[in-house]
């Protein structure tokens, strides 16, 4: 990916999340000092070199992909393969 790409990438990826901050504090009823406390909240974990996690310290084994037999079925819900034809 180009520094260009990747630059186009990170606004969208910006204005997605900024739309969907926006959609639900105003949904909760955020006022202009709320949206302060949550951004100066914002920065103050994105500097802090504590709440940075390390990759190697991740557990890869949660990723691991396997065979998984279909359909999934719990009390309240059932997941199947998608059928082009019916879905």
């Amino acid at each position: 990916m180009t520094d260009f790409e990747m630059k186009v990438t990170n606004d969208v990826n910006v204005e997605t999340v900024l739309k969907a901050i926006i959609k639900e504090t105003s949904e909760w009823g955020f006022r202009n000092a709320d949206y302060l406390k949550l951004i100066n909240a914002l920065l103050d974990q994105s500097l802090s070199k504590s709440k940075i996690v390390n990759k190697s310290s991740i557990d890869n084994s949660l990723y691991k992909k396997g065979k998984v037999n279909f359909p999934l079925s719990g009390e309240q819900i059932k997941v199947r393969i998608f059928d082009k034809a019916a879905d």
